[in-house]
């Protein structure tokens, strides 16, 4: 289950929202948000870069995914923070302003906050489990256009007295579009990591798990219907309509490497220019039982090009 927050259109919020960050004893507001990528983060150096990576409709030769960042065991260990001259699929940000592009040409046209809560088979539904930043930037052809996603989770325990993960990020509604992908890691002022990479893109519905041991890049023979949320056999078939972020992120995850902040996860795919359209179920986030966790899937709506379906599995 999932509710808006507030929204906020080509930069002027139409709620003021108090945030408070207990660990880091900060608060933020939602003009602040407007302002910076992730709140109350220190953002890295105001120098452009566009290592997106393609995402071909139809896959790679063996796998629906791409490799990006190869440190860390895919969460299991703490990952480095990555290069910014070669890491493959990541860009730096162009400003500290969230209403900024990650490439020269696109401008902020909208942003939407997602307060997140568990369904209460899991845990409790009224205590906010995180909160998702879903911007969206657009060329000024009205060509393209850039889907944005941004993820603080709290620090919640389910029922069964886990601490909630997500391992996987999904958006829906690419079929038939060229898409190419991209993350932004951040950090924080003061040195205190809180953000987590992003280990691999595909283009693809299903999220993997990884286990140590596992080959970082999951099959495509023998893989699992495309509908299929969450892989048991280490494949995953292609879908063209959704794209796949895989990363690790708990407030206080078994395995020791706590990060409670996603990367900035990009989608530069076509569109129009259109008012931006939001469907219901069009983000996925999914834990994948990495470290023995209950798999799971919340839904919540989400931004996706004009025309776009989004399967109701």
């Amino acid at each position: 289950m999932a509710t808006f927050g507030c929204h906020a259109f080509n930069g002027e919020s139409e709620a003021e929202k108090t945030y408070s960050q207990t660990e880091e004893h900060c608060e933020c507001n939602m003009n602040f948000y407007l302002r910076l990528i992730i709140p109350c983060l220190l953002i890295l150096p105001i120098q452009a870069s566009a290592d997106f990576i393609e995402l071909p409709e139809h896959g790679g030769e063996n796998s629906a995914y791409m490799l990006c960042s190869t440190s860390g065991k895919f969460g299991l260990e703490t990952s480095e923070i990555p290069n910014t001259t070669s890491e493959s699929c990541h860009v730096i940000a162009r400003r500290r302003k969230a209403d900024e592009s990650p490439i020269p040409g696109f401008q902020f046209k909208e942003l939407a906050v997602r307060e997140v809560f568990l369904p209460e088979q899991y845990g409790d539904p009224k205590q906010q489990a995180a909160q998702l930043f879903d911007y969206l930037f657009r060329n000024d052809a009205g060509t393209e256009c850039i889907y944005t996603t941004l993820i603080r989770l709290n620090n919640i325990k389910l029922k069964n007295g886990e601490n909630w993960e997500i391992n996987d990020i999904t958006r829906g509604g690419f079929a038939g579009r060229p898409v190419s992908a991209a993350y932004f890691f951040s950090y924080h002022p003061k040195g205190i990591r809180s953000t987590e990479n992003v280990f691999r893109i595909g283009r693809t519905h299903t999220a993997v798990p990884h286990h140590d041991g596992d080959a970082d890049l999951p099959g495509i023979a023998n893989a699992p219907a495309p509908k299929t949320p969450i892989s048991t056999n280490q494949k995953a078939a292609v879908s063209s309509n959704w794209v796949t972020f895989t990363t690790d992120l708990n407030a206080h995850d078994p395995d020791g490497t706590s990060f409670f902040d996603s990367s900035v996860m990009y989608i530069k795919t076509t569109c129009n220019a259109d008012n931006p359209v939001e469907y219901p179920d069009a983000i996925r986030l999914k834990t994948t039982g990495q470290n023995g966790q209950t798999p799971m899937e919340i839904r919540l709506p989400g931004f996706a090009p004009t025309g776009a379906t989004i399967e109701l599995y």
